[in-house]
């Protein structure tokens, strides 16, 4: 995914350490995973938030808004146009792995309190891509698909 709109290139694959991290930090009664566009789904705090961010940060370091949206690569736009779009103080995080990204959406709620993330992986269809899936479910205690 060289020169993919301010991507580098992929590492081979997620850090599944540090998402282990950012799943210990969502709250898990507030976990689901959205099927329709394949992520975990985890609401929250500001507060919870507020320890989240850091690590997202580290795990997909590329962050994107509704100012820089034509600059998203294609395949995660796709992403972000399924789940309702980006607007004004929502961002999307994003790292390139292997042929593909690990990305979140966050979306903080108009209450000022409230927290959504999206998080998953976006990859072509294949063995490795549905074992990555199941990890990811399996790293935020979501009961396999």
């Amino acid at each position: 995914m060289a020169g993919a709109a301010g991507m580098q290139p992929g590492s081979a694959e997620p850090d599944w350490q540090l998402l282990a991290e950012i799943a210990e930090r969502c709250p898990l009664v507030d976990r689901t995973w959205q099927a329709d566009i394949g992520c975990v789904v985890c609401t929250c705090n500001q507060w919870v938030f507020g320890e989240l961010a850091p690590l997202l940060r580290r795990a997909m370091p590329k962050t994107w808004t509704v100012d820089d949206s034509a600059l998203i690569p294609s395949s995660l736009r796709l992403i972000v146009e399924r789940a309702g779009g980006l607007r004004q103080d929502q961002h999307l995080h994003g790292r390139a792995i292997g042929d593909g990204h690990l990305w979140a959406l966050v979306w903080p709620w108009k209450d000022q309190v409230t927290v959504t993330l999206k998080l998953g992986l976006e990859r072509t269809v294949s063995a490795e891509s549905l074992v990555w899936t199941e990890q990811l479910r399996g790293a935020f205690g979501l009961s396999p698909g």
